[in-house]
């Protein structure tokens, strides 16, 4: 914590914060309330009633459909993941490769630069500008 950037000891714990409080009120309390209502009985109106411990528990494992329920919760997480999985390989696979807008710097630079000054050019008022913006960028390709 001995950092420039960080005046107070307790700063980075503030930044944190927002998402500590975001984190309990939709992730830990509805896992509380989940277990609660898991040992609870509840009517048929939605009622909650007492503590009935692992009584739930039982009858849901003694219920003749438990085993295809478990059965196809298996294949379809199998298959999600999976899926998924395969999915997203493609995608960064195919995004690796190169593709009209995505220039690889390290093997064309002429190309880097002309796309760098395009999207400089907005802000850049006469080619002097221009030509500095692209001698900037040479510079710290070249330090990098």
């Amino acid at each position: 914590m001995n950092s420039v950037l960080v005046r107070h000891k307790w700063e980075p714990y503030i930044w944190l914060l927002p998402s500590i409080l975001l984190m309990t009120i939709f992730v830990v309390f509805p896992i509380g309330i989940v277990f609660k209502l898991a040992f609870s009985e509840i009517s048929k109106a939605g009622i909650v009633g007492g503590f009935v411990g692992f009584a739930n528990f039982k009858e849901a494992v003694s219920a003749p459909v438990f085993g295809t329920v478990m059965l196809n919760t298996v294949v379809w997480v199998g298959e999600e993941v999976g899926l998924s999985t395969r999915v997203g390989f493609i995608i960064a696979m195919r995004g690796n490769k190169k593709f009209l807008w995505r220039i690889h710097i390290s093997e064309n630079k002429r190309e880097a630069e002309i796309l760098y000054a395009v999207f400089c050019l907005k802000k850049k008022k006469n080619l002097n500008q221009l030509k500095e913006t692209i001698d900037g960028y040479r510079s710290c390709q070249k330090t990098q």
